[in-house]
Formats: C-alpha cells, sequence, structure tokens
C-alpha cells in the first residue's frame, strides 16, 4: 500500500465519525481532521494483487526440529549457519549454554536427534563460539572462539567427527598476532586454512591469518600453551607484518613468518 501523506481535501471531514490528527494544529490553521476510516478508504482505492500478478504468496509449512534447553546438557543461542557434513548429519556450534555457559558444539541427525559433542570451558579451550564450523579435506572440522583461552583472545580448535578436540592456536588478547575472531575459516585451494580475527594487530583493527593442516597441536585436556604457530598474512594497516612463533616452538621447527618481506627498521 502506498500512502503520501497528504489526504485530499474532499476526504478531511468534521463530525462525529472524525478524530483529531496530533499537531494538526500546527500545520492546518483550520485545524481539520481526518475521518476514522481514512486507512480502509486508501486501502481499498489500491489496485489488489490478481492471481496473475508477479508476486505470489504462500505459506510454507516451518518444521522446528530442536528446540534448545540451554541446561548444563546442551547449549543455547546458536548464532552461527549449520553445515551438512560429508556423513549426512548437520552440525553447528551455540555461543551460550553447556556446563560453563559459554558454548558448545552439536551434531544433528537429518530427523533432528541432537547430540552435544564438546562443551567449552573458557581457559582450556575458549569460550564463546560465534562462528561456524567447517569441515577440511581430512575429514576433521575446523572452528574458532571468540574469546577465552589460556591468553583470553579465543581459540582455533580442530575437532574429529566422534568429538574429539583439539587447540591448534591459542590467541593472545595483547599479542600481535590478532584476537577476538567471530566468524568462519575456508579452507582455500592451496589446502591451507584462512581466517580472520576482529580486533588486534598493528592498528588493533584486525588481521587476515592462515593456517596449515599439518601444524602439531595438543589437546585441550590439560591447558594449552602457544605451540602451534600460524601465519599471519597482515594486518589492516600493513600487509608485511612478520609474527614470530614463541621460542618452544621454534626450536621444534613451527616458526610462522607473514608473506612478504619484513618491514625494515630504518
Amino acid at each position: 500500500m502506498r500512502f503520501s501523506g497528504i489526504l485530499p481535501h474532499d476526504s478531511l471531514d468534521i463530525g462525529p465519525q472524525a478524530f483529531n490528527v496530533k499537531g494538526a494544529s500546527a500545520h492546518d490553521p483550520a485545524n481539520k481532521v481526518v475521518p476514522r476510516d481514512w486507512l480502509s478508504r486508501v486501502a481499498s482505492s489500491e489496485p489488489r494483487c490478481s492471481r496473475s500478478s508477479s508476486i505470489a504468496r504462500a505459506q510454507i509449512p516451518l518444521v522446528v526440529l530442536h528446540h534448545f534447553s540451554g541446561t548444563t546438557t546442551e547449549g543455547a543461542f546458536p548464532a552461527a549457519s549449520l553445515i551438512q557434513a560429508a556423513d549426512g548429519n548437520f552440525y553447528g556450534t551455540t555461543a551460550d549454554g553447556g556446563p560453563s555457559g559459554t558454548g558448545t558444539i552439536f551434531k544433528m541427525s537429518p530427523t533432528g536427534a541432537v547430540t552435544t559433542l564438546h562443551t567449552f570451558g573458557d581457559i582450556p579451550d575458549g569460550d564463546y563460539p560465534y562462528g561456524p564450523l567447517i569441515q577440511a579435506t581430512d575429514g576433521n572440522f575446523y572452528g574458532m572462539t571468540s574469546g577465552g583461552g589460556p591468553n583470553f583472545g579465543g581459540t582455533i580448535f580442530r575437532m574429529t567427527p566422534s568429538g574429539n578436540v583439539t587447540i591448534l592456536q591459542t590467541l593472545d588478547l595483547f599479542g600481535a598476532g590478532g584476537h577476538s575472531p567471530s566468524r568462519s575459516l575456508i579452507q582455500a585451494t592451496d589446502g591451507n586454512l584462512y581466517g580472520m580475527t576482529e580486533n588486534g594487530g598493528a592498528s588493533n583493527r584486525g588481521t587476515i591469518f592462515k593456517m596449515t593442516l599439518a601444524e602439531r597441536s595438543r589437546r585441550c585436556t590439560s591447558s594449552p600453551s602457544r605451540t602451534a604457530p600460524f601465519h599471519r598474512v597482515g594486518s589492516f594497516r600493513r600487509q608485511t607484518e612478520t609474527f614470530m612463533a614463541p621460542p618452544s616452538a621454534a626450536a621444534a621447527g613451527q616458526a610462522a613468518v607473514g608473506l612478504g618481506a619484513a618491514p625494515s627498521s630504518g
């Protein structure tokens, strides 16, 4: 329905069926009023869509497969999209719920049976996963948490189809590599994983990074350390940053160097 906000003079009427328009006196010295049925009059004057119209309306049924309870056994407030894995099941994350109230990973069958595969616990493995999972060519699932972890800046993790979670990288809230990833990873044609952090980096405006699937990692059954480096492609101020892994990882031959030459000190 279209309505310009200006009614023709013959539609203005003063009588028992009329009502005052708020603020009418400011724009209408005669303080004219609008009939109570003005809306139905305008609506009835508009052409109605016929069956031959290019605009079609249909009531498509919606079937609810699952209701999240937010209890200690499952998650709440899913903020990311589902993915359908190679096994035909659906996998996703919730940004809340679980025993610690910091998010979960779940599996859902095509019929709607939901199984919680992992619950996040802040310090060991991160919290609040706002992004979706991806299933890489190795058959495992990869994702990120927006916060938590030993360095409080979020984590990058891998999960097997059975639900075993491994922390690949813990992001530092105060480090140069970026922190607080809140979106999805992708696997590119070179086989590497690419992603972004929302904050941190040289200008505290976020970073772009890549990670190879061959990197060594640690299970999150104990507090992990930053032993799985990732390659920071660049920050949103300079695209030739160098990010070095901790000495323990460098000693193991896992130093991560950003793409391009490092900026000269002079």
